[in-house]
């Protein structure tokens, strides 16, 4: 795979604009399609290429070389009908990589039906991370890995008998540590030698209850 990746942005709001952004930033090569001009302008200089265009229409589509892009991100949010026209077409292209932004269940579903299976639904996304961490106060981030296996960041224990990992009760609770976060880098060798500091962040690999029992015990 090579390391810039040709990927195109089709939607520019809120979030086509970040992703957009953000892909740039870590060295993918982006090119952006929307109708509005205020859109484009505002990314101008800020990606490789930005289009005015109707991506509803397969000409635009074709002239853009759709097919031709490694991935290709439908990230219209406002307007059901012109995010289903504008898979149809980036499908109808032959891109083999298509993700596209959900703006509602029903939304999902006719994707679903369509044969979209790269789903994108931020706002429920980002709603159920927040109802994790809030639920989860010691925890900081984490990654959810299906299954109910997660990994977590959660901070250090400040209790002044627990000096290394091997201090942890982690097997109570069928937890291992695979890593801690100290600032400046994660550190994933020889873990039971360094010495835990309250600023540093566990990376623990378990079943979500049994990280949150090992965080509020006391």
């Amino acid at each position: 795979m090579p390391d810039r990746r040709d990927i195109a942005v089709i939607g520019l709001g809120t979030f086509g604009s970040a992703v957009a952004r953000e892909l740039t930033r870590m060295g993918d090569r982006v090119t952006g399609i929307d109708r509005d001009e205020s859109r484009i302008a505002a990314l101008n200089g800020e990606i490789d290429v930005v289009m005015q265009a109707d991506a509803t229409d397969t000409k635009v589509l074709n002239h853009a070389g759709i097919g031709n892009f490694d991935s290709v991100i439908v990230a219209i949010g406002d307007d059901m009908q012109s995010s289903l026209l504008a898979t149809l077409g980036v499908t109808q292209a032959g891109c083999q990589h298509v993700f596209v932004k959900a703006q509602s269940p029903e939304h999902a579903r006719i994707l679903t039906a369509m044969g979209v299976s790269n789903l994108l639904e931020p706002e429920q996304s980002f709603a159920l991370h927040l109802a994790q961490l809030l639920h989860n106060p010691q925890m900081v981030d984490f990654l959810n890995l299906g299954n109910g296996n997660y990994i977590a960041a959660i901070n250090a224990p400040a209790i002044s008998a627990c000096h290394h990992t091997s201090d942890l009760p982690l097997a109570k609770y069928n937890l291992a540590c695979i890593g801690i976060d100290i600032g400046e880098r994660i550190i994933t060798a020889d873990l039971d030698t360094h010495e835990l500091s309250i600023t540093d962040k566990l990376i623990l690999a378990g079943k979500r209850a049994d990280l949150r029992r090992f965080a509020l015990r006391g």
